[in-house]
């Protein structure tokens, strides 16, 4: 069995995008955030980097709060789909953080963990009584 690496909780996102540039580019490239810790994400992407390259992630903060910045570095790549997996082709980034940061990353990752459960929780509400035609659970 592999032992879990990670310090913190990985949340599974839904449908999340993350913004995403070599260090220095000005051109930017937008992709399907697939989870995420306060100390990383998986990135799936048709362009990947190399492992070790240096990565600016640009997160979309709720509401006005506006973007936050962070420096990142590839610790892994999926460059090839196996024949029985659905895992997508992607990257796994490793967050660089300064202490403000780290901050709120942590409110960040918070924020989409409730998200999801919010989302989760109407689609199973859906399901269950016909897309709102139901009883409304509050």
């Amino acid at each position: 069995m592999n032992k879990e690496r990670r310090k913190e909780y990985r949340i599974v996102l839904l449908s999340e995008e993350v913004g995403w540039s070599y260090i220095n580019v000005i051109s930017k490239t937008h992709d399907k955030l697939i989870d995420i810790s306060s100390e990383g994400a998986f990135i799936e992407s048709k362009l990947l980097p190399k492992s070790k390259d240096v990565l600016e992630i640009v997160f979309v903060l709720p509401g006005n709060l506006g973007h936050l910045k962070i420096k990142g570095i590839i610790v892994w790549c999926r460059w090839t789909k196996l024949k029985k997996s659905n895992l997508p082709l992607g990257f796994a980034v490793k967050l660089i953080h300064t202490e403000d940061s780290l901050k709120i990353m942590k409110a960040y990752v918070t924020y989409l963990r409730n998200k999801q459960i919010i989302l989760v929780s109407k689609r199973i509400q859906d399901e269950f009584f016909g897309n709102g035609k139901g009883p409304r659970i509050v």
